[in-house]
């Protein structure tokens, strides 16, 4: 197949233009917004309007031509429907799916839409080869002035732009410039390791190669959220993007489990007073390689945001393609240098038509990536809106929905605690945490006042015995199997001293051993106290000297990471499965002595022991059993590192009233269950659980 490219084609365009010869007849380069302009809009100075800025941007246009673009103003009048706005919106996202032939010299498509007396919908759809999302809200801004120009007086400033030729000047000057060749070889350096596609497919075999349709899903992001996250980026030096960029990538690191991850950046590459102006195409993406090991910070990967793109803006100039092309990656059929990009869009939309400014709704950014993360900020006194736009044919609605809630999640509570490692970061949905903030209001299921953790799961293990208590990969362990294995450990620490008011750290990975070890500790009367082996080793050499912990349970390819520590180690992975010397009678214990202890990052960012006692746990589970159904108990995710309070809800709920754990390391995990099966319920924060402050006492 063979192709002859039109002239006069910028580099980003002809990326574009041969891309969609590629998947012709697919909408895949569809743009669009929906502009909801309140007051009664004159119709005829609206579409003079719009006819004399399309006339004066020359950038709309691929080829030079005689006389302005002709073009249809479609008038539709949805007000007498039953549901006038859900016409208008079933009517604009049918439009998005029609392709826009290249051939067609007018490359969008414009609507009016009225859905009542005094609520207008301005309905756009562009081809993204010609405009870009600065381009739309300036082509928005332009029509609305003079708009209001035609309709009150008011004075219109002439527009100062580059041209199309001037812009095609710049990019000739550069492709022939020593410039341009460092840069090349920049990339070609930087990517000389590709780590290769999150996503192993052949792009020709997927839904968008097949319909060009993706699938979305959104939520709002909340203004004071947003600026909680202005001022802890201006606290660390840096930027509110570069802050989203973090999160973003944090999210699909615990996603995928995988810690190298390209991402691509968009840029509105504007910096020229006169492009600034532009209506048209000068966006492009910025490639980001990230690699930051699951056991550093979140503020680690922060640092080496802000580092790389201080080391790669400067080559920003260089085709993103080229790279891909010279590398070979599109020959061997992947989507390209990337599969995410992440789009920051601070376009404020506070012009108006009328007396009210104008109310903004993402259509389409462009699909061009099977994983698209857009957050639009359209001014000071609104929230953002937040899109995930996927290709359905690569990435099924749930894994869709599972990023969207771990990226809302650390949008909001993700700077709370910068020194929290990637691979422990809570994932949260802000639903839920509001559901479990109230959850004293809630009816809870009675349980005896004098009730432990320790009585009521031991209580359960002898109602079903034979029944599976715990799913962690392909082994099964039924109630009676884990507590057999558990009291045998809680007999050793008894004889070590384990009592009630004694803390015994709990330093392992996440397997059956670490649901055993803490039933463990709560049959010896005992508090555990999680030392995350994801965490940074000086915060956990702080805690252990903070807790004086005399006693940590780990095994042995962990053991050397406390060999200073001062504490007694026993490692489970080399203790023999039925040593019987060394045993004594646990004692048992009661209500308010410590269920675990836990460090926050406290006030000054230095960890605070808080400690949780029994009775606080049995409230909480108790409401819990409450909202949890049967079939959900029977399947409880536990995803959560021992370090959150949410751990303690997912482990013990399921323990305590005859469910099932399903224990996985990361969130992909889910994919080999039934996902039907296994829900993840929250937990109140320790404030809501009762704390001691001293966690020694």
């Amino acid at each position: 197949m063979s192709f002859v490219l039109p002239p006069d084609l910028t580099g980003i365009q002809a990326a574009i233009w041969l891309d969609q010869q590629l998947f012709s007849g697919r909408p895949i380069y569809n743009t669009g917004q929906a502009l909801t302009i309140r007051g009664p809009l004159r119709i005829d100075l609206f579409e003079i309007a719009l006819r004399e800025t399309i006339g004066e941007s020359p950038s709309l246009r691929l080829s030079r031509g005689p006389g302005p673009i002709g073009f249809d103003l479609q008038v539709l009048d949805f007000s007498k429907e039953k549901n006038p706005l859900a016409t208008a919106e079933q009517w604009m996202w049918a439009e998005m799916r029609k392709v826009i032939p290249l051939e067609d010299p007018a490359l969008f498509r414009f609507a009016l839409i009225r859905v009542s007396e005094d609520q207008t919908i301005w309905f756009q759809k562009t081809h993204h080869i010609i405009i870009d999302e600065t381009g739309r809200r300036l082509l928005s801004e332009r029509t609305a002035r003079r708009y209001r120009a035609l309709r009150f007086g008011e004075p219109l400033s002439a527009l100062n732009t580059a041209t199309p030729e001037e812009l095609r000047d710049i990019e000739r000057r550069y492709a022939t410039s020593d410039v341009h060749e460092a840069d090349r070889r920049y990339w070609l350096e930087q990517f000389a390791q590709w780590p290769g596609p999150l996503l192993e497919t052949n792009r020709q075999n997927t839904e968008r190669a097949k319909s060009g349709c993706h699938a979305r899903t959104t939520f709002t992001l909340k203004r004071t959220d947003f600026t909680r996250l202005e001022a802890a980026a201006r606290t660390f030096g840096s930027t509110a993007f570069r802050a989203i960029i973090t999160l973003t990538y944090a999210a699909f690191a615990r996603l995928y489990d995988r810690y190298d991850i390209v991402l691509g950046v968009e840029l509105a590459n504007r910096s020229d007073t006169r492009v600034k102006q532009v209506i048209g195409l000068m966006a492009r993406p910025l490639p980001m390689l990230l690699s930051v090991a699951r056991t550093k910070t979140i503020a680690d990967a922060w640092r080496q945001i802000d580092e790389t793109r201080a080391r790669n803006y400067p080559h920003r100039h260089f085709p993103v393609h080229e790279i891909a092309r010279e590398l070979g990656i599109t020959r061997k059929g992947h989507h390209g240098l990337f599969d995410i990009i992440v789009n920051y869009v601070p376009a404020a939309y506070d012009f108006e038509f009328e007396d009210i400014p104008v109310e903004y709704t993402n259509l389409s950014h462009g699909f061009t990536a099977p994983w698209l993360v857009s957050i639009v900020d359209t001014g000071p006194k609104r929230d953002l809106e937040v899109t995930i736009d996927t290709d359905p044919g690569l990435i099924p609605s749930d894994v869709a929905a599972l990023l969207a809630s771990s990226v809302e999640t650390l949008l909001v509570h993700g700077m709370e605690d910068l020194t929290c490692p990637l691979a422990s970061l809570p994932i949260m949905p802000e639903a839920t945490r509001a559901q479990v903030l109230g959850f004293t209001a809630g009816e809870t299921v009675a349980l005896p006042e004098e009730a432990t953790l320790a009585m009521l799961c031991a209580a359960q293990a002898a109602r079903t015995p034979d029944a599976i208590a715990l799913i962690s990969g392909g082994q099964q362990i039924s109630f009676a199997k884990l507590h057999e294995q558990a009291a045998r450990l809680a007999r050793r620490l008894a004889a070590f001293g384990v009592r009630p008011g004694v803390v015994v750290g709990i330093a392992l990975p996440r397997t059956p051993a670490l649901i055993i070890a803490v039933l463990a500790v709560h049959k010896a009367g005992g508090a555990y106290l999680a030392l995350d082996p994801s965490y940074p080793a000086e915060r956990i050499r702080f805690i252990i000297a903070d807790s004086a912990v005399p006693i940590i349970l780990t095994n042995a390819t962990l053991a050397p990471a406390f060999a200073d520590s001062g504490a007694r180690q026993l490692l489970l992975d080399t203790e023999p499965e039925h040593f019987e010397t060394g045993m004594a009678e646990p004692v048992h214990a009661v209500a308010d002595d410590l269920a675990y202890v836990l460090y926050t990052s406290g006030s000054t960012g230095r960890p605070t022991a808080v400690g949780i006692e029994h009775r606080n746990l049995i409230n909480l589970i108790s409401w819990g059993r409450s909202i949890v159904s049967d079939a959900e108990l029977r399947g409880l995710l536990f995803s959560t590192s021992l370090n959150f309070d949410l751990s303690a809800f997912e482990m013990f709920l399921p323990l305590a009233f005859g469910g099932c754990i399903v224990l996985v390391e990361n969130l992909l995990t889910l994919q080999s269950h039934n996902r039907n099966s296994s829900r993840r319920k929250a937990v109140a924060p320790s404030g809501h659980l009762g704390v001691r402050n001293d966690a020694r006492s």
